[in-house]
Formats: structure tokens, sequence, C-alpha cells
């Protein structure tokens, strides 16, 4: 689907039952500790416990049901691999680049206007960053490993800043103010483009010639004569 996946409330969920506990479980077994070995504690990373500190990922971590003894720790802060900001009134992308291991990022309803802090999240291969005061197509460059990026509902009036983006598979900008198909030269392995609902009155005949592996192409609710 289009839609970002909304993981976080389960995240929460588990979390929740975690803290629960055991104890207060039925008549399956021992609710005791008698026989079970007590976890040893995860050693924990002084960089993160330093950027633990930080507004931005303090609030990271809270926004995504991420406790902070498991931030800090080595071993499963460092695995962090998805992110989720919604309806929070975030008006600055920062903080994700102390999260190395994220492969999916979803930002959607905020008050950004521009993309940014990616520089450092390298293996990020979905990208939403959706219903924002998004104008133009910036600060994606660096990730490199990216297949799907989604930027629809924005304010969007260009094709433009993804250079660098090879492994693209999937684009999908509908419901922005773009008004000619462009800027897609270097993307070879894109398979699906969504364009609906956008200001395009005609498309060029060379529009989708660096696209070969183009097979979904969505232009619905524009004005293209034929």
């Amino acid at each position: 689907g289009l839609r970002p996946p909304l993981r976080c409330a389960a995240a929460w969920a588990s979390s929740a039952r975690e803290g629960s506990g055991s104890g207060s479980g039925g008549g399956g077994g021992s609710s005791g500790s008698m026989g079970v070995k007590a976890k040893p504690k995860e050693e924990q990373d002084p960089s993160r416990i330093a950027a633990f500190k930080t507004k931005p990922v303090a609030y990271l971590c809270e926004q995504n049901g991420i406790a902070r003894d498991r931030y800090v720790s080595k071993g499963e802060g460092a695995a962090v691999s998805y992110l989720e900001m919604m309806h929070f009134n975030l008006t600055r992308m920062e903080g994700f680049g102390h999260f190395p291991a994220l492969r999916e990022l979803c930002i959607v309803a905020q008050d950004i206007d521009r993309i940014a802090g990616l520089e450092s999240c390298k293996g990020l291969q979905k990208l939403w960053v959706c219903e924002t005061k998004l104008t133009a197509i910036a600060g994606v460059s660096q990730c490199e490993k990216l297949k799907e990026l989604y930027l629809y509902s924005n304010r969007i009036t260009r094709i433009a800043g993804l250079d660098g983006l090879a492994e693209l598979e999937k684009l999908v900008l509908f419901e922005n103010q773009i008004e000619v198909v462009e800027g897609l030269e270097g993307l070879g392995r894109l398979e699906e483009l969504h364009l609906a609902a956008n200001r395009m009155a005609h498309l060029p005949e060379y529009a989708f010639v660096g696209n070969p592996t183009l097979t979904r192409l969505n232009l619905a609710a524009n004005r293209i004569s034929h």
C-alpha cells in the first residue's frame, strides 16, 4: 500500500505487556522467579547515554515507545530500525542520525518545511514525509539505499533532488503542485510512479526515457490533454 504502516501502537502495547510482568497471569504455572535465570543487563553505550540527554533523541524515543534503558544499550539500542512521528507538531527533522540501523522512517502531518538530518541514515530503505509544508524535494540524495519514497499531500512544485537514488523502486508524489514530469533520469530501477492529483497539463515524450523498468504509472486527476 501507499499509506504508512503505523507500528508505534503495537510497540507501546508490547512495552506495556512487558512492563506488567508475568505475575498477573492465570493458572498456567508459577509466576515466581524460581528456576529462572535473570537476564543479564546489557552494557550501556556512553555515546548513546549522551545522545538520550538531547531533546530530539529523547522525544523520538518517547513517541516511539523506546525506553531509555533500551536505547542506551549497546545491543538493542543500536538495532532500532523503524521510527514514526505522527501529528506531534514537529517543526524540524533532527536526531535521526543517532539511530544508525534505521531502515524505515515515517513522518506524517507535521509542520516541517524541508527534509533534513538524514546524512547518517545510510541504510534507510523506506521514507514517508507526507501531509507537511514541504515545497521541494531535497535532503535525500545521501540515502543511496532508498527503495521507496513517499512524499504525497505536500506542496512540492518540481520533481528534483533525486540524484543518487539509483536503487529507488517506488516514488509517490500524489496531491502536490507538480506541473511537469522531469528529474527522473537517474532512476533506472523505478517500477512505480504515482503522480495523481497534481497540476500537469501535458506529458513529454521523453519523460520516462531513463526508466526502463517502470511498470505502474498513476496520472489520474491531472489536466493532461490527449
